[in-house]
């Protein structure tokens, strides 16, 4: 006759053969870090906050899907910001693409913004990467207009 502590025993090694694992160990957390960079030689505003998203882009028909973000109050730091965004593995599906998207707002206006793609975590992307920042092309320089001078008119003469 097995003892309540032998029927445990027992049960616990049929759970390790047949690969399950305990409770904690399901929503293992991982982490991306990195920086924020701008070329810009300019001051943040006091109130400058950094958004940081970790997103699924594996199909391009559709938006990118958000896994896990991380929020910075700028409070007075300029670039490089560093950034650490923790994510469950669970979330994380092998076969899909990963990247990291960022902004720098102050108020309701986005300062910055990431332009390029930064994968990260799957097909061999890192877990550590350098996001640039550019402003928003509405608050890109523009060049100002050259004016033109009007074409000559023709005279019946030279139409023919």
């Amino acid at each position: 006759m097995m003892t309540r502590t032998t029927l445990a025993a027992a049960l616990a090694l049929i759970a390790s053969i047949a690969g399950a694992s305990p409770p904690e160990e399901a929503e293992v957390a991982s982490r991306i870090t990195g920086s924020i960079l701008y070329r810009e030689a300019v001051a943040l505003p006091p109130d400058a906050t950094v958004h940081v998203r970790l997103v699924d882009t594996t199909d391009p028909e559709m938006p990118p899907r958000l896994v896990a973000e991380a929020t910075i109050p700028a409070q007075g730091r300029q670039a490089p910001i560093p950034f650490e965004i923790v994510y469950k593995a669970a979330d994380i599906a092998p076969a899909h693409r990963y990247a990291i998207r960022a902004t720098i707002v102050s108020g309701s206006e986005t300062l910055f913004a990431s332009k390029a793609r930064y994968p990260v975590i799957t097909h061999g992307a890192p877990v550590k990467v350098d996001v640039l920042v550019e402003p928003p092309a509405s608050r890109a320089p523009r060049p100002k207009p050259t004016a033109t001078a009007a074409p000559p008119e023709r005279t019946p003469q030279e139409s023919h």
